[in-house]
């Protein structure tokens, strides 16, 4: 079923897709032929990048912008304004909430939920619930769960941290380090603000 102007319009062929919104599916095309089992609601959802992709079948991208990119990777599920936005070729992941996981590529076996969970996660195996929950983490951060408003949700940026747990509002939330005494990866830490200096 497909509703909204040019929405799958360059896609031959494809079974048991829905398709509702302005331009959603719009660059899906000839080498992107055979897609089936896929739901994308909402302006340009699952947009495509005209370069083909493949291994899609099953992808759930509902929300303006959703999913925009993605070229390769199956199971994926991305719900909200910009979810999972420039995933060009990422897998297994689970996202909901605006601009959650938005800047993911090339990663697997994600899930965020929350307002932008994850925001500039490009790690895989990572877990974030709640607003802003790991979204400042720039760098192959993998392994982490971080659970609460804000937890894990600092100056990370471009750091490797990797197997973290961080439990409660703001918890582990301040600058971590990938290297030298102030090495991160690896705390634990639980309670509201816990460890966020």
């Amino acid at each position: 079923m497909t509703i909204g102007i040019s929405a799958m319009r360059n896609l031959p062929d494809g079974d048991q897709n829905t398709v509702i919104g302005s331009e959603a599916m719009l660059a899906q095309d000839a080498t992107a032929s055979g897609l089936k089992d896929v739901v994308a609601i909402g302006y340009r959802a699952f947009y495509g990048t005209g370069a083909g992709t493949a291994d899609p079948n099953g992808t759930v991208a509902i929300g303006s912008s959703a999913l925009t990119a993605l070229t390769a990777g199956n199971g994926n599920t991305a719900i909200g304004y910009k979810a999972m936005f420039s995933a060009s070729s990422s897998s297994e992941s689970t996202i909901m909430g605006y601009e959650a996981g938005m800047t993911l590529a090339g990663t697997h076996s994600n899930s965020f939920i929350g307002f932008k969970a994850g925001r500039l996660n490009i790690g895989s195996n990572n877990v974030a619930i709640g607003h802003g929950s790991l979204d400042a983490s720039s760098g192959v951060s993998d392994d982490n769960v971080a659970i609460g408003k804000d937890a894990m949700g600092g100056a990370i940026a471009a750091e490797v941290v990797d197997d973290c747990v961080a439990i409660g509002s703001g918890a582990l939330s301040g600058a971590l380090e990938s290297t030298g005494a102030d090495e991160a990866s690896g705390t634990i830490a639980i309670g509201k603000s816990a460890l966020a200096a």
